[in-house]
């Protein structure tokens, strides 16, 4: 199954991860979630670790968020984070 994320969505994906690169090479990370036709939706939350090349998420913090978005339409398909030492490109591109 295709999925598809818009041009906005990825150029904000692209920018904060470069941001968090810059500013100490730490990642973004978050929740991907797909909607009725297919567009990816991403929900950026707060990466726990303070260390460079690492990342983790806060579970309660998952779950509510899956739980509002599920209320909103969304189905939670995976996880995302970026690479603090590569040009932010989804996987398989």
């Amino acid at each position: 199954m295709k999925y598809r994320i818009n041009r906005i969505e990825g150029k904000k994906l692209r920018r904060e991860a470069k941001i968090a690169q810059r500013k100490d090479r730490r990642q973004v990370s978050g929740i991907v979630f797909v909607g009725k036709h297919r567009e990816l939706h991403l929900v950026y939350l707060k990466n726990l670790y303070k260390t460079p090349g690492k990342w983790r998420m806060h579970l309660s913090t998952i779950k509510s968020v899956e739980k509002l978005q599920r209320q909103a339409g969304f189905k939670p398909i995976g996880s995302f984070h970026s690479d603090p030492l590569r040009e932010p490109f989804p996987e398989g591109a």
